[in-house]
């Protein structure tokens, strides 16, 4: 997690869909590295929407749901917001995910993606891929998402450290 994926999303977010007490957030990957607690999004963002649920594959801090997020244990339509800020290298296999994600989130719903790029290989519990952000592109049209934004940031974007995405199911 970078502080910077969390303000970005704060950010945007104010355009696409401000956090407010009517909704309902799930973050995928939210098990939370030591070290990371101040600055990730749970710290902000759940305490001004109506419900924010963490899940990821292993138990731990952040994390409400355990579950592989290829088959998440949701109803179709079931949140507002998702959020998935570097997990996606961890992920076996991405696509699933993102076709998961398209599938419980609600019409009208925004999916803020975030991940590493230019990055050291780190386990949690796995380090399997890197996006640029053509990939995290096709990634969320291939699901369904309208794309409103994709973008790499560092080093003027040649060799980004961090790719960014913004999905909208319409």
């Amino acid at each position: 997690m970078d502080i910077h994926n969390r303000n970005w999303i704060e950010t945007v977010a104010k355009e696409h869909s401000p956090f407010n007490p009517d909704q309902k957030v799930l973050e995928i990957g939210s098990w939370i590295a030591p070290g990371q607690e101040a600055i990730v999004c749970r710290q902000t963002i759940a305490p001004v929407v109506g419900e924010y649920v963490g899940l990821d594959m292993q138990e731990g801090p952040g994390v409400d749901v355990v579950s592989d997020a290829k088959q998440m244990p949701f109803a179709d339509e079931e949140f507002h917001v998702i959020i998935s800020t570097d997990c996606y290298e961890h992920v076996d296999w991405p696509r699933e995910v993102t076709h998961e994600a398209f599938r419980v989130l609600k019409q009208g719903g925004v999916f803020y993606l975030t991940t590493v790029f230019d990055f050291e290989i780190h386990g949690y519990p796995d380090d399997f891929w890197r996006f640029t952000p053509n990939c995290i592109r096709l990634l969320l049209e291939d699901a369904g998402f309208d794309v409103v934004e994709v973008h790499g940031c560092g080093a003027n974007g040649v060799r980004p450290g961090i790719v960014r995405g913004i999905g909208i199911k319409r």
